[in-house]
């Protein structure tokens, strides 16, 4: 079983803070997300 997300906290660096119910906290880096996101759009 997953632990549930409990709080996500997006910066304006690219990266999302993950909290989670037993405690654990994780840094995503998503800035590669916004260039697939910009070509995808674009074609």
């Amino acid at each position: 079983m997953f632990p549930k997300v409990v709080r996500v906290i997006p910066t304006e660096e690219y990266t999302v803070y993950v909290y989670f119910e037993d405690g654990k906290t994780v840094c995503y880096d998503a800035n590669m997300l916004r260039y697939v996101t910009i070509s995808y759009c674009i074609k």
